[in-house]
C-alpha cells in the first residue's frame, strides 16, 4: 500500500469516527429521555455503506435486560431497528447490502412505513421484544436507528404501539438535532421529496425490494 493510499484510508477512518461520535453525542439526551421514560434498554445504531452496528447503549435499571456490545455488528433482518431502517432505504442503498433482503422482511415494509416503527417480536432472541425507528439526517441520508428492548414479560404485546410511538418520536428528535453529515459521494444525496416518492411506490407495489 502506497503512502498516499494509506493516508487516504486513515483520513476516511478519522472522518467517519468524527461523524459517528457527533451522531452519538447529538442522540444522547434523547436516548436518556427514552430510557428514563420506559425504564428499558435503549440502543443507538449506526449505518454506513451496508454496515449496521451498535453505536451507543443506555442500560435498563432492572437486573434482567438485553445484553449487547457497543461496536458489534447488528442484524438488519431480525432486529426492529434494522427492519425500520431497511424499510426506508432507496433501491441504490439496498444494493449496498451484502445480502438480499428476505421476502418475509420485505413483506413488513408497508406496515413499518405506515406506523413509523418496526417490531421484533422475539425474532432475534426468544423472550425479548423490541421496537425500533430509523434516523436520517437533513438530506434524507440514513444515519442509523434507535430501539427499545425488554424481556417479553415486561413488554406485553398491548404495549407495542405505545413504545413504538415513543421510539418514533425519539428518532425524529435525533434526526432534527443531529447536525452532522456522514460522508457520501458527490451527487448521491436523495432529496426528501424524491425519497417520499420512492416510499409511495414501494407501498403501492407491496414493498418488495425487487419491485421498485
Amino acid at each position: 500500500m502506497s503512502r498516499a493510499v494509506s493516508r487516504h484510508c486513515v483520513w476516511m477512518l478519522a472522518d467517519a469516527y468524527r461523524s459517528q461520535t457527533g451522531f452519538a453525542e447529538a442522540a444522547r439526551p434523547h436516548l436518556r429521555a427514552l430510557r428514563d421514560e420506559t425504564k428499558e434498554t435503549v440502543h443507538l445504531f449506526a449505518y454506513e455503506r451496508g454496515e449496521f452496528y451498535y453505536l451507543d447503549k443506555l442500560e435498563s435499571p432492572y437486573q434482567v435486560r438485553m445484553h449487547s456490545r457497543i461496536g458489534a455488528k447488528a442484524s438488519l433482518f431480525r432486529l426492529s431497528a434494522g427492519k425500520a431502517l431497511l424499510a426506508k432505504l432507496t433501491t441504490a442503498e439496498l444494493k449496498e447490502l451484502p445480502e438480499h433482503v428476505p421476502e418475509d422482511v420485505a413483506a413488513e415494509f408497508s406496515e413499518i412505513l405506515s406506523k413509523g416503527f418496526a417490531v421484533d417480536n422475539e425474532q432475534n432472541e426468544r423472550g425479548l421484544r423490541c421496537v425500533g425507528a430509523a434516523v436520517f439526517d437533513k438530506s434524507g441520508r440514513a444515519l442509523g436507528a434507535v430501539s427499545v428492548s425488554a424481556p417479553a414479560y415486561r413488554f406485553p404485546l398491548e404495549m407495542l404501539d405505545a413504545y413504538g410511538l415513543l421510539v418514533r418520536r425519539t428518532a425524529e428528535a435525533i434526526s432534527e438535532s443531529a447536525e452532522i453529515q456522514f460522508p457520501r459521494a458527490a451527487g448521491s444525496e436523495v432529496p426528501r421529496q424524491e425519497r417520499a416518492g420512492k416510499v409511495k411506490e414501494r407501498i403501492s407495489s407491496g414493498g418488495a425490494p425487487d419491485e421498485r
